[in-house]
């Protein structure tokens, strides 16, 4: 399966190792720190679940982000982009929630976040986001 390539300018032409599992592709959303002005990628990951236990289903991407940002990248140089990919391995748009975008307004973070479409990137962060899917389960028991 072919992989569309990320559409940030990368200083290296080292091909990312970015390997998906054509059942999980729906769920799992991918984010990276960008550094702007050296043009890497410091850190390439996704979202997690949660055991048992928890109160929430999963660590959304942007959570997870800002937790590796806020530890390697005390300068603020970096930018996180988040995305998905679909069955056949192109990149889809994601959206932060309506949590997440609370999450980035707290930390200052709005104007950091992007997603892509088609080649291009965009912010992530929507006027009006939708609440997810777990946090509307969970306040909804």
């Amino acid at each position: 399966m072919i992989i569309e390539s990320l559409p940030l300018v990368l200083k290296n032409n080292d091909t990312l190792n970015i390997y998906i599992n054509k059942d999980t592709c729906n769920v799992s959303v991918r984010y990276c720190l960008y550094e702007r002005k050296k043009k890497r990628i410091i850190k390439l990951s996704e979202n997690r679940p949660n055991g048992y236990g928890s109160s929430k289903i999963t660590y959304h991407a942007e959570e997870c982000a800002i937790k590796d940002l806020l530890n390697l990248d005390p300068k603020n140089k970096c930018d996180i982009y988040i995305w998905r990919y679909n069955k056949r391995g192109e990149i889809k748009t994601k959206y932060c929630c309506k949590s997440c975008s609370r999450l980035l307004q707290k930390y200052n973070l709005e104007e950091r976040i992007f997603t892509f479409m088609n080649g291009k990137k965009i912010n992530a962060i929507l006027k009006n986001p939708v609440e997810s899917l777990g946090n509307s389960i969970r306040n909804y028991g």
